[in-house]
């Protein structure tokens, strides 16, 4: 609303205002908090896209698929490049594990490497993080080619002496 700095849209959306202009960066909704800290998808997104050449631009999407006592478990669904002789599976694993801890401090909850074009994605080219998120829910996911997940931890009390 021109002429006040109070006013809210209630769109679900991220953004801000600079020098008059609205700026949308995302979806309220999108937002992951691992240990009470707030991570963009699309920042967890990029770095998976440097972690290694055989991933493909554009073809990564990072979604919560549980919440435990310490947050969201973030799992990351990773498009390769189209040609032959990609690197080894674990290989790739490792690299994007190893760079998601680096640049953001969480580990990885589970990775799921997939063919080229198999990330659903809206007409305009936009991931489909929900989407995926049920698919890998359900075990739907088209094209996986190899995948990692989290061993599960027990949740158990102390032990009682009989």
């Amino acid at each position: 609303m021109e002429g006040t700095s109070d006013a809210w849209l209630c769109t679900g959306d991220l953004g801000f205002r600079r020098d008059g202009e609205l700026f949308v960066t995302g979806r309220i909704k999108d937002l992951l908090i691992v240990r009470g800290i707030k991570h963009f998808p699309q920042d967890l997104e990029r770095t998976v896209e440097q972690a290694h050449p055989a991933v493909r631009t554009g073809g990564v999407v990072a979604v919560a698929v549980s919440t435990t006592a310490r947050g969201d478990r973030v799992v990351v669904v990773v498009e390769l490049q189209a040609r032959t002789g990609a690197p080894p599976t674990g290989e790739l694993i490792m690299a994007i594990r190893q760079g998601v801890s680096a640049a953001h401090g969480i580990q990885l909850h589970g990775v799921i490497l997939v063919a080229a074009g198999s990330v659903p994605k809206t007409p305009s080219g936009k991931v489909r993080r929900y989407l995926c998120r049920d698919a890998w829910r359900a075990g739907t996911l088209a094209a996986v080619i190899a995948s990692w997940s989290a061993p599960e931890v027990a949740a158990t009390g102390p032990r009682q002496e009989s």
